[in-house]
């Protein structure tokens, strides 16, 4: 704990201010999953993509990534999904792009998986798994213009 804190504090002024965004991001995308469609955060995270007055503060690109790592580490009941759609909105109001990423796998011994992951460019930021391949993406325009009753599987082992 002491450790912990000790690394805190050594970042920057930005960099603290990042990771706790980080976490209300994480936090706050964990509960929306809990109370609204599937639909409405997909908007949402289109209607939302402009970037802030953050992206005028000097934080590099490995350094956020570093840093959104850390705080999902922290916040360890928000699933998937809700790692790449904070992860997704904090970047974008940073001025960094990212890709988010659903997929879904059905295998005879495993049932039917979902799975979302964000990348940067290469980069995974969030979600890689060493069986990614596995998952087949699913278009998000499509996933837009899909049943407007859709609701995530609110089970905490739906996804990962």
């Amino acid at each position: 704990m002491i450790n912990r804190l000790k690394r805190f504090f050594s970042l920057t002024h930005h960099q603290r201010w990042f990771f706790l965004k980080a976490l209300a991001q994480l936090n706050n995308y964990y509960l929306l999953l809990k109370t609204n469609s599937f639909k409405t955060l997909l908007e949402r995270t289109k209607t939302h993509s402009a970037a802030s007055e953050d992206s005028a503060v000097a934080i590099s690109e490995i350094e956020a990534i570093r840093l959104f790592r850390a705080a999902v580490k922290l916040v360890p009941y928000a699933k998937c999904l809700a790692q790449a759609l904070a992860g997704h909105q904090l970047f974008l109001g940073y001025g960094l792009s990212t890709t988010l990423h659903i997929g879904v796998s059905h295998d005879p011994d495993d049932g039917f998986e979902a799975h979302a992951w964000l990348k940067r460019g290469e980069i995974i930021v969030t979600g890689g798994l060493p069986d990614l391949d596995k998952y087949q993406e699913i278009p998000l325009d499509r996933a837009l213009s899909s049943n407007q009753g859709m609701k995530i599987n609110r089970s905490d082992n739906a996804t990962t």
